[in-house]
């Protein structure tokens, strides 16, 4: 009797532990930390490791992906018409269009096909950032890494994608925010690796303005109550500038057929900030 009843609780420890391994996926997470159980952490999801299709569900399959700030691709189980960004697999613009059967999608930042959201798309919400940094000594200004938008719930649901970036010297630049989700740092305040891209907005009155993607690169409407996420180089990065360089964050609202303009359309969230912070999106 006794080693029928060990036996049975076996058996339910077994179960509850597979049960807890698949609970994190699909979760939100920031770190693989986030997920457990072998898990790794993907575009802000958790997601199960492979090492052939057969470890994936049905509609899955496994494939090599390249997440930014790493020099190697994790295997991971995938729906399959995720487009696999393995290294290998972007090299230009040309090869993005034939993979995304998509002629505007482009080789974006960390070698990740995405596709630019259409002028006629254009999202009626931006976020406008603008640097606030007076420093005569300082040419570079605010230097912005990553901004990202989380929901009520704080699941990651949307990444910055460049719709203007004007430095202070007035010299209209491409900007490096292409809806690619962004690494960040143990600290989840900044982004990862040796060397990252950073966009100078220059000084006092260079600006960034952003709109929104899902993680498959369509236009993303902000909501009451979300939360945009801003990430600039500062003490959140190890930067020792006191006082850090500041910049004011505004959202903006208009008709998808006008023309942006500051002053009719944008109304300030939060004040002055610097480094790591989080906007509380108000639509009223």
């Amino acid at each position: 009797m006794d080693r029928v009843i060990l036996t049975a609780v076996g058996a339910l420890i077994a179960i509850v532990s597979l049960l807890a391994a698949c609970s994190s996926l699909g979760m939100a997470c920031e770190f693989d930390s986030d997920c457990g159980n072998g898990n790794l952490c993907v575009e802000f999801t958790c997601t199960n490791t492979c090492a052939t299709d057969l470890d994936c569900q049905s509609v899955q399959g496994c494939q090599a992906f390249l997440r930014k700030g790493e020099s190697d691709p994790v295997h991971v189980c995938m729906p399959e018409d995720v487009y696999n960004n393995d290294p290998g697999q972007c090299a230009d613009a040309a090869q993005c269009q034939a993979l995304m059967a998509d002629p505007a999608a482009i080789c974006g930042i960390n070698r990740r096909c995405v596709v630019p959201i259409p002028e006629d798309d254009r999202p009626v919400h931006a976020i406008y950032i603008r640097d606030l940094s007076s420093s005569t000594d300082d040419v570079l200004g605010t230097m912005l890494a990553a901004v990202f938008v989380r929901d009520t719930e704080g699941n990651v649901v949307g990444f910055a994608d460049t719709l203007a970036f004007v430095p202070a010297d007035q010299s209209e630049q491409p900007g490096h925010l292409d809806g690619s989700p962004p690494k960040l740092d143990e600290s989840g305040q900044c982004v990862a690796g040796e060397e990252p891209v950073l966009s100078a907005l220059g000084g006092l009155g260079g600006h960034y303005v952003i709109g929104f993607v899902d993680n498959r690169g369509a236009g993303l409407q902000l909501e009451q109550g979300w939360k945009v996420v801003v990430i600039a180089w500062g003490p959140n990065c190890g930067e020792e500038r006191d006082p850090p360089n500041e910049y004011e964050v505004s959202l903006c609202v208009s008709a998808s057929d006008e023309v942006l303009d500051f002053d009719a359309h944008c109304h300030a969230l939060n004040g002055r900030s610097s480094g790591y912070s989080e906007f509380l999106v108000t639509l009223n």
